[in-house]
């Protein structure tokens, strides 16, 4: 998949913001600056993420970058509200050749419901497995 390829082990917190349209309020594995363009950069070891929010503090664009060389970038260009929150109906990634391309177009968003969570705490006599795997 384009994406696993470009993004490497990041995919879960880059994909993730995308689809949400924000980062969470505290990401601790990230360094967080303003810069003075307005933009907020992430950082974590050679990994550099630049965002542009809008004015409802929602992702208007993302770069990242590993190394100082430009991995993919990402538009959102339209936002649609469900149960008045704001979710990306169009999300456009690009890779560092601008040769391949991919649109995500959210059409609908379904809440789940009756679930209910689950705790899960481990029996003080439970022993920890540990794999090679």
């Amino acid at each position: 998949m384009f994406w696993m390829k470009i993004t490497g082990m990041y995919v879960r917190h880059g994909l993730k913001w995308l689809i949400l349209g924000q980062i969470p309020e505290k990401t601790p594995a990230w360094q967080r600056t303003k810069l003075s363009s307005g933009e907020l950069q992430l950082v974590q070891g050679t990994s550099v993420i630049r965002l542009r929010l809008n004015s409802a503090g929602r992702i208007q664009s993302m770069n990242k970058s590993v190394e100082g060389l430009l991995e993919y970038k990402a538009q959102i260009s339209l936002y649609q509200k469900h149960f008045e929150i704001l979710f990306p109906r169009k999300i456009r990634i690009e890779d560092f050749t601008a040769n391949n391309r991919w649109l995500m177009v959210i059409s609908e968003i379904q809440s789940p419901t009756g679930m209910e969570t689950l705790d899960f705490i481990p029996p003080e006599d439970m022993k920890l497995l540990i794999s090679n795997q």
